[in-house]
């Protein structure tokens, strides 16, 4: 910030004078570090940006069909990550519900408070917002006479699958996760797990490459 006087002054000495005139200073221009999703990653509607700036303005969202759709960042949703408070991490969400299964493009536009800008470079990303179906939520595992084994045998629907995986709370009250299968065989995931004696209460989840999941409960003892 800047506050500045004119005086003028003639041969006789005599003066007149401007009152304070205030303005700020930057040269310098916004920088974007790094957006997410990256390209060819799926997105589900969630986009982060770390941008550089001491002196932000305005922060937009643009994505669509060629920034079709836009949306302003509320700054309030930025947070240092540096101790100089000029880096800044963003996190937004937006509804891409019109998009799920098209291939769209997004960037962040960046403004200062003298009107420097800067633009992301654009970036493609597949929507996919739908969840992942087991079709046999009610005989997904199997168990004979206590057993310390259990079949797990999900079928899934999901044309991006990521992975299934069984998590439960262990003794310490950690939670603890295990992949059952990260591929599918003709659209199934079937494991055979050995447990320990106890009661067991798991949690079994199916996920997609977007972060859409679906999760049953699967509950047993070990004798």
């Amino acid at each position: 910030q800047n506050i500045i006087q004119f005086k003028a002054i003639d041969d006789a000495g005599n003066e007149a004078l401007r009152g304070n005139v205030s303005f700020f200073a930057d040269s310098k221009k916004p920088k974007i570090k790094k957006t997410l999703p990256r390209s060819r990653d799926f997105g589900n509607g969630e986009f982060e940006v770390d941008f550089q700036e001491a002196n932000p303005s305005t922060l937009t969202l643009f994505y669509g069909n060629n920034g079709s759709s836009q949306m302003n960042v509320p700054l309030s949703n930025c947070v240092p990550s540096s101790s100089s408070n000029e880096k800044q991490h963003c996190i937004v969400n937006a509804d891409l519900g019109p998009y799920n299964g098209q291939t769209i493009n997004y960037w962040f536009a960046l403004t200062d408070i003298v009107g420097n800008g800067v633009n992301s470079k654009p970036v493609n990303i597949s929507v996919d917002l739908t969840l992942p179906v087991i079709e046999n939520p009610g005989s997904f595992f199997s168990q004979e006479n206590g057993s310390k084994y259990v079949i797990f045998n999900l079928s899934i629907t999901e044309i991006n699958f990521d992975k299934a995986e069984y998590s439960y709370t262990d003794s310490k009250g950690k939670l603890r996760e295990k992949t059952l299968c990260s591929k599918l065989k003709e659209g199934r995931c079937e494991r055979k797990v050995s447990f320990a004696k106890g009661d067991w209460h798991l949690t079994v989840s199916a996920w997609d490459d977007a972060g859409n999941s679906v999760a049953l409960p699967a509950d047993f003892t070990v004798v």
